[in-house]
């Protein structure tokens, strides 16, 4: 794994199953009611830190509502624009 890197993630409609031999328990019960209530759409973007943070100014600019407007193909070529930016600085 390359350290330093920014990362594009997308919003998924269900997240992946957890695997059953984890020492705790996964809830992930209530992600869809999250998603709509935010408002976000299936293959939103959003950055993750090269720490594997998340900047909730940062990606707010994905939830404005210029970037919400734009088709999906314009929000995943400025999140993979940005975190390139990012990784360079």
């Amino acid at each position: 794994m390359t350290t330093g890197v920014w990362r594009v993630q997308f919003i998924r409609e269900e997240l992946p199953q957890a695997r059953t031999d984890l020492p705790f328990e996964v809830d992930v019960a209530g992600w869809t009611d999250w998603v709509e209530s935010a408002g976000l759409e299936v293959g939103t973007p959003f950055l993750v830190s090269p720490l594997f943070e998340y900047d909730v100014e940062l990606n707010g600019f994905f939830g404005s509502s210029g970037m919400r407007s734009a088709a999906l193909a314009t929000q995943h070529g400025y999140a993979r624009d940005l975190a390139a930016f990012f990784t360079f600085l």
